[in-house]
Order: C-alpha cells, then sequence, then structure tokens
C-alpha cells in the first residue's frame, strides 16, 4: 500500500486512519471521511469545531531565519544559556475580530435570503424594505443576539412603542432647541 504525501497544513491537526479512508482529529478525536481525495472535509470540520484554531502556517523559509537569528544571538550572547529573540506572535494569531466576524455559511445565506422574500411576499412589503436602513440595523443587532425573541403584537404597543416615542420627542426638541 502506497501513501499518498500530504501537502496541505490541515494534516498537521488530523491523523490518516482506515487505509486512507478516514482522518482523525487530533483535538477532539472525530473520524471524519477523505474517501474522495478531498481535503473539503477537514477544512469545514476545522472551521466549524475548531475555529479558534488558526489554520495558517508559517512557511519553511522564516523558521529558517528565526533559527538563524538564534544562532547569531547565542554566538554573541556571554553565557550560552541566554538566547534572546523576538518573534511576532501577532502575525499567527486570530484575531477575537476574524472570529466574531467570519462569513455565515452558504448554506444559512440561502436560508436567510429564502425567509426575507417570504416575508415580503406573505407581507406584503415593498422590496425596498430590505434597502431600508432601520431594516439593516436590526438584522445586524438580530444577527449578533442568536438568543433573542420577537416581542409580541401585544408588548409593542403596550410597553416598547410609548418608550421610544419619548426618546424621539426627547431627540427631535433638543435638535429644534439647538
Amino acid at each position: 500500500m502506497s501513501r499518498k504525501r500530504k501537502h496541505s497544513s490541515l494534516w498537521t491537526h488530523f491523523t490518516e486512519e482506515n487505509d486512507n479512508k478516514k482522518a482523525k482529529c487530533k483535538h477532539c478525536s472525530t473520524l471524519i471521511s477523505i474517501a474522495g481525495g478531498s481535503n473539503g472535509n477537514l477544512t469545514r470540520h476545522m472551521k466549524t469545531k475548531h475555529a479558534l484554531i488558526s489554520l495558517k502556517v508559517e512557511r519553511q523559509p522564516k523558521i529558517i531565519s528565526v533559527l538563524n537569528s538564534v544562532q547569531s544571538n547565542q554566538s554573541t550572547s556571554d553565557s550560552g544559556n541566554n538566547i534572546s529573540f523576538s518573534s511576532n506572535v501577532a502575525e499567527s494569531q486570530q484575531t477575537m475580530n476574524e472570529y466574531i466576524r467570519r462569513p455565515p455559511a452558504i448554506r444559512k445565506v440561502e436560508q436567510i435570503d429564502k425567509q426575507v422574500v417570504k416575508m415580503v411576499t406573505k407581507g406584503h412589503h415593498a422590496l425596498r424594505i430590505v434597502e431600508e436602513t432601520e431594516m439593516q440595523k436590526l438584522i445586524e443587532l438580530v444577527s449578533h443576539c442568536p438568543g433573542y425573541q420577537l416581542p409580541s403584537r401585544k408588548t409593542l404597543p403596550e410597553n416598547l412603542k410609548s418608550r421610544i416615542h419619548e426618546e424621539i420627542k426627547a431627540d427631535v426638541s433638543n435638535k429644534v432647541q439647538a
């Protein structure tokens, strides 16, 4: 049995199992099918289950340059035990912004688009509703608050409408006085 050489950096997170038909995740021990020869399942697993783990791998020339700088620092150091060099850790670390603001999955986008079309058609709304700034703000806020529940039609006029009306009224009077 000949093993194909794995060139993708994804293979630093997986080991081959079951005669090259499955890969085992080193982080959670999940078996993932690779029977088709593609790395798509591996990529999908890493992005959905281990999103905080960076898939970027530093290239060989950079490692060699770091080793060279360590050797030069070691040779110029008074004692061979003091090795000092700086590496840019921020280059390889994933920022919280990249994690939080990652693009949604294609299936999720399709579901949301389908629901927007249903809302517009069944509610007899104008198509321009998706271009209104207040609708866009609503979608942006709700997308960052997955547990949010819409208020009922009774709650809107009883509690929220009067409070928001007072806020807008105060804002307009401040603008008129200025």
